[in-house]
């Protein structure tokens, strides 16, 4: 498991926090959804394998991703993420992951909303797979205590963390789908939920008819929508909580206690919601991982096969390629970094593995060489010339890609002064 740290970034990008906090309150201003949409982000990224931003990545035609997944596909807002992270590109490329950014967003749209600020620890790396069948695992709004208690335990949280960070329903808004099997025919000896306050059940079925045809109808999930408070506790304190898991706290001992404290004192329920979002963000917290460079979209790995069996040509994108040199316990080391940007297809570009000094770097980024006969500041792959890439003082002159050379070497299962590049 990966160590966090609030200042991971203080010195490789220390305008990060900056840059993502604007892009949050500019689509926040534009859009009052925002707020309770990235909130709702983090929750259901991180309870599906870990805080990895696995939520944002794109389905394919051979895989089906967890944003698609049904529990997933109202939460929406995916832009203010893939914004944040264009603009931390331009600035410090190839640097903040995706998932730190949902971390830090999930932060500012609570602040921003009047509630608690915390420190967010940072240096998560972002996850490779996201299936959506797995979101099934997602805590139902048709719950009961002991199910939502198993559900937080198996992601080491506790009743406290579950009560807590339930909180964050006192922004937002839900759709009738998600309730409105408490209203009628609830149970073969209760029309309706008798958990519900009886005024508050009548407001919903005038809200959510028996044969609603307007799929936008709804309610919101507390009095304040828009304002991040204890008003939620209030809520379920007097039978009024929207969703079955929510009314069901107080029913058990174990949770029924948080909610009163919380309802009768904000101050105690914005430091437990702070501490129990930090625990939130710890869940499945890899080490092995990437930093996207867009978040919808996996890096490529060795070749020009895609982990779910896309290639690049799927993606009629553009293969950006730099060569970067730096020197290691005495040797010389070649990365090559392989990323996309959208637009321009690079066919049949491969990369394998970079070999210098007998050790080997895997290729992860193609920095700013094009494939098919595109240039990057004088440098080109496919049978054009790379020519004075130079990175902490070590240099590459003349290579080629594609019948590669170095210094007369070639590469392509070629080698430069003994130095062997194996990606072309």
């Amino acid at each position: 498991m990966a160590i966090l740290d609030t200042h991971y970034y203080d010195k490789t990008c220390p305008q990060a926090e900056q840059i993502i906090s604007e892009s949050v309150r500019y689509a926040s201003k534009h859009d009052p959804k925002v707020p309770a949409r990235i909130l709702r982000m983090f929750f259901h990224d991180c309870f599906i394998r870990g805080c990895d931003a696995s939520i944002l990545l794109d389905s394919s035609p051979k895989n089906k991703a967890e944003k698609d997944g049904l529990p997933n596909v109202s939460v929406r807002s995916f832009y203010v993420i893939e914004d944040a992270k264009a603009k931390l590109e331009a600035v410090c490329p190839h640097t903040v992951s995706c998932a730190d950014i949902i971390a830090i967003a999930a932060r500012d749209v609570v602040f921003m909303s009047g509630g608690p600020y915390w420190n967010v620890l940072k240096g998560r790396k972002d996850g490779r797979v996201s299936i959506a069948n797995e979101t099934l695992n997602l805590p139902a709004p048709t719950f009961n205590a002991t199910q939502l208690i198993q559900a937080f335990a198996q992601r080491n949280l506790t009743a406290k963390d579950l009560v807590a960070l339930s909180g964050g329903h006192t922004l937002g808004f839900s759709h009738c789908s998600s309730f409105v099997a408490r209203l009628r025919n609830f149970s073969p000896t209760h029309y309706t939920d008798p958990s519900m306050n009886i005024a508050f059940a009548d407001m919903l079925k005038q809200k959510c008819p028996a044969h609603n045809r307007d799929h936008n109808a709804g309610e919101f999930l507390d009095p304040t929508p828009a304002t991040f408070d204890n008003r939620y506790y209030k809520q379920v304190m007097t039978g009024k909580g929207l969703f079955n898991s929510d009314q069901m706290l107080v029913s058990d001992d174990r949770t029924k206690w948080m909610v009163e404290a919380f309802a009768g004192n904000q101050g105690f329920f914005f430091k437990e919601f702070a501490d129990s979002m930090i625990r939130l963000g710890n869940v499945g917290v890899i080490e092995n991982g990437e930093v996207r460079l867009k978040c919808s979209v996996r890096l490529i790995f060795a070749g020009n096969q895609l982990e779910d069996g896309r290639t690049l040509a799927d993606y009629n994108t553009l293969l950006l390629a730099s060569l970067r040199m730096r020197k290691a316990a005495g040797n010389i080391w070649i990365m090559l970094l392989v990323h996309f940007a959208g637009g321009v297809q690079a066919n049949g570009v491969q990369a394998v593995g970079v070999q210098a000094g007998g050790g080997q770097a895997g290729c992860v980024q193609v920095g700013d060489v094009q494939a098919g006969g595109v240039q990057d500041g004088g440098a080109q792959a496919g049978g054009a010339q790379a020519g004075g890439v130079q990175d902490g003082g070590a240099q590459a002159g003349g290579a080629q890609a594609g019948g590669v050379q170095d210094g007369g070497a070639q590469a392509g299962g070629a080698q430069a002064g003994g130095v062997q590049a194996g990606c072309a």
